[in-house]
């Protein structure tokens, strides 16, 4: 398994929001998470990419890793993580210096070939030279899922994906999730 979660448990100030969370995901698998606004579903991908630490006896494996024992960075090599709103990860003046950014600050000596295949995935490549706020939502969106994919994670945690977009990004994104399925990449949906 690429990730496994094991009685996860997680709460904020004494209550439980996790309770025993189990389940499994391998390579080449596409998971939805689905529920209520507020059941815990950004807390659970969290804890699968280490950004919150589950309590015992619960635990996350991540490539056969106790994310406990994973750095964010380390983590980051092998899940990559799409949050709610994508604006909240553009910081770049170009989309290509956007998707460049995250591989050259893991070290990877080809970062600027890594991003350019990645903004080929997403169907970006023409918008290189653009300042990605000015992308719509649909193009940020694929921006961000580039960023992740430049990286080479073998698991992609994408959490509300789908808002803000109409029929035609929806079905450009669920092409992108498709080719990462077929590459082997597992793909994590929230919604």
């Amino acid at each position: 398994l690429l990730l496994e979660v094991k009685d996860l448990r997680f709460g904020y100030g004494g209550k439980d929001v996790l309770k025993g969370i189990t389940f499994g995901v391998r390579a080449g698998e596409v998971v939805a998470i689905l529920g209520r606004n507020g059941s815990g579903k950004t807390t659970l991908l969290k804890n699968i990419i280490g950004l919150l630490k589950p309590r015992d006896p619960g635990m996350v494996l991540l490539g056969g890793r106790d994310v406990k024992d994973l750095k964010v960075q380390e983590a980051a090599r092998i899940a990559g993580f799409l949050f709610q709103n994508p604006d909240n990860m553009l910081f770049a003046n170009t989309v290509m210096e956007e998707v460049a950014f995250s591989p050259q600050n893991l070290g990877f000596p080809d970062y600027m070939e890594r991003g350019i295949r990645a903004l080929e995935e997403v169907r970006l490549l023409n918008k290189k030279d653009e300042y990605p706020r000015y992308l719509g939502n649909g193009e940020k969106l694929r921006l961000c899922v580039a960023s992740i994919l430049a990286m080479g994670p073998r698991l992609i945690i994408l959490d509300e994906p789908t808002t803000g977009l109409d029929d035609n990004e929806c079905a450009r994104l669920m092409e992108v999730v498709m080719k990462l399925k077929a590459g082997g990449v597992a793909v994590i949906m929230v919604s």
